[in-house]
């Protein structure tokens, strides 16, 4: 310890007027860092005012971005996340109680076991509190990895109604058009995306179908937007022929009061008026769970669809179904070509096929970003596990370090602490998953059209992600076991 000299007089006794000065002089230099710190955050402070008030005068937004090439094949392994963490979940727990149990099992034989069984059931440097503080201890271990399983539970159930929720409207629709031979205009068609039949191909088709006492149903697709009570909706409308029985026939006179069925996503009760892209609409009847991702389903008369939501009358068909197998279809529309010479593409496909075509484009969409979110987890689960095992193994070093100086080899102890880590993983992943269930549900109360959720496949993905991240995490720690509780360090008096 060193002192200030001058301040000792001859007899080493410092006066109350020196020891009072130099204590006005540590508080004038505090005093001064004080006014140094708070000037400097001062001039932070307006430089960050002055740059975000230019950023805004001459439009720079700061954002850095960089158009990269698309690699398929890094889509395919993004997508596929989900689909790999399933089994690990649905085994991979089963699997981790049998072998924690195995451990139980194996004790009464096996020094190495019974080692390990009684190690990893209690911390080594708070023998005498960690009951007191079970469920804070369990909290403080697991909680970040639970986080990591509630937020993989919740992203899988958030894909699986991104890429399948639009099978609900395209399911409605086929319901309402018979036959399961689809003619479109190319073999990719879905409702999301543009497809038209020429007009003049299309009346030679139901033609030679007629003939052949082959029924065929013309029907039209729209994607476009409603407005009620003040606020614009998207919607997807199906137009389907219709005679006058059905509630949605149109007779043709004008389009102001055109009868529609909408879904009840919609809000929108029976007899209500709207306005579908800009047309007088009526809502004569209500379908359910029809309606997927901000898209509300209706349907209206195949004829007041072309005439009035797409105001063109002659507009030809989205599509065609004919009530035969595939390969009658397509000789139909061979046929076609061959007697009109026309060359306008068309195509028949499944109505099975259709729904595909459907799931590949929001798999492709979007499912990358929600599946990107999936991979993060892991690593948010396995950066925490990791994280508490080095934790645990730099609080409990002397107690290893003695271990290991005793005799209990180094193996023996990395299996107590992987069986330790396999016990939080277990309640990792299971609890992630129970929270995770309920809070996939939340999103459909804020995207009109939504119906998220989660079952067995998608807390199969928090299972998995949490017992993973626990276990992967203490795995990648336990490499330097040795060297954190060296015993000649550790014992050392």
């Amino acid at each position: 310890m060193t002192t200030n000299n001058n301040l000792l007089p001859p007899d080493g006794i410092p006066s109350i007027e020196s020891v009072q000065a130099d204590l006005d002089r540590r508080d004038r230099d505090q005093d001064r860092r004080h006014l140094l710190g708070a000037v400097g955050l001062g001039i932070v402070a307006v430089g960050l005012v002055a740059g975000d008030v230019l950023a805004q005068r001459y439009g720079i937004d700061g954002r850095l971005s960089h158009t990269l090439p698309f690699l398929a094949k890094a889509q395919e392994a993004i997508n596929n996340v989900d689909d790999t963490l399933v089994p690990v979940g649905e085994y991979g727990i089963p699997a981790a109680i049998g072998f924690v149990a195995s451990v139980k099992a194996l004790a009464p034989f096996k020094g190495a076991a019974r080692f390990a069984d009684g190690f990893s059931a209690r911390e080594p440097s708070a023998d005498g509190s960690e009951r007191k503080r079970r469920f804070g201890g369990i909290r403080r271990r697991v909680g970040m990895a639970m986080a990591g399983a509630s937020l993989a539970t919740f992203t899988a159930g958030i894909a699986t109604e991104v890429g399948r929720g639009p099978d609900r409207p395209i399911d409605a629709f086929d319901a309402l058009v018979p036959g399961n031979s689809v003619v479109v205009q190319y073999k990719e068609a879905m409702p999301m995306v543009q497809s038209s039949l020429n007009v003049a191909l299309a009346q030679q088709i139901r033609k030679d179908a007629a003939k052949k006492s082959i029924p065929t149903h013309a029907f039209g697709l729209n994607l476009g937007t409603y407005e009620y009570k003040g606020h614009a909706y998207t919607d997807l409308f199906a137009g389907v022929e219709t005679n006058e029985t059905s509630p949605v026939h149109w007779n043709g006179a004008n389009c102001n009061d055109v009868p529609v069925i909408l879904d009840s996503a919609s809000g929108v009760p029976r007899g209500a008026k709207l306005s579908v892209n800009g047309i007088s609409v009526q809502v004569v009847g209500t379908t359910e769970r029809t309606s997927s991702m901000n898209r509300v389903s209706g349907i209206i008369d195949e004829k007041a669809l072309t005439t009035c939501l797409e105001q063109d009358s002659n507009k030809p068909p989205y599509g065609m179904t004919m009530e035969t197998d595939p390969d009658t279809a397509q000789q139909l529309v061979d046929e076609a070509h061959a007697e009109t010479g026309l060359t306008a593409p068309a195509a028949v496909i499944t109505k099975d096929q259709e729904k595909q075509n459907s799931e590949l484009f929001w798999d492709a969409n979007v499912k990358p970003i929600t599946s990107v979110l999936s991979f993060a987890a892991i690593g948010l689960a396995g950066m925490a596990m990791a994280s508490a095992m080095g934790s645990r193994l730099l609080r409990n070093r002397r107690e290893l370090g003695a271990r290991l100086a005793a005799g209990v080899s180094v193996n023996t102890l990395r299996l107590a602490e992987i069986v330790r880590a396999t016990k939080d993983g277990v309640v990792a992943g299971v609890g992630g998953a129970i929270v995770g269930i309920p809070l996939a549900i939340i999103p459909n109360a804020i995207q009109q059209g939504f119906d998220a959720g989660a079952g067995v496949r998608e807390a199969a993905v928090g299972m998995a992600v949490g017992l993973a991240g626990s276990v992967g995490g203490a795995a990648f720690k336990l490499r330097r076991l040795r060297e954190v509780a060296n015993p000649e360090e550790t014992t050392r008096i």
